[in-house]
């Protein structure tokens, strides 16, 4: 079964897709990335930035989570392309894939976060 999530920007390995869609097959764990071209009833929005994992992030999140959180961002953007560079985040995104996971950026904080989308 596929399931689709559409988010302000999906972080991979290859670089930050901005307004794009994910597909994840569940049954495999392989992941498509497209361009979101109009909505449909079953794409799920997720704000913030996306990010497919392995089974390695859940001992690096939250050291990967601080080292984002020691400087503050003007924009998702900024946020995404520090997640980018991070040299943590070849490491949890290669396969296989075993959850989907949004970074999200609390206003009232300032801080970023991260929320379990699903597991696969």
């Amino acid at each position: 079964m596929y399931r689709s999530f559409l988010a302000h920007y999906i972080c991979t390995e290859q670089g930050i897709f901005e307004q794009s869609v994910l597909h994840i097959d569940e049954a495999t764990g392989q992941v498509s990335i497209f361009p979101y071209e109009k909505e449909t009833p079953d794409t799920r929005f997720c704000d913030g930035i996306l990010l497919a994992v392995n089974s390695s992030f859940q001992s690096k999140k939250q050291e990967l989570l601080d080292a984002l959180n020691e400087r503050e961002y003007d924009s998702l953007h900024d946020a995404a392309n520090a997640l980018f560079l991070s040299p943590h985040l070849s490491a949890v995104v290669k396969p296989p894939l075993s959850a989907l996971y949004a970074l999200g950026f609390d206003i009232r904080t300032h801080r970023l976060y991260w929320q379990e989308i699903i597991r696969i």
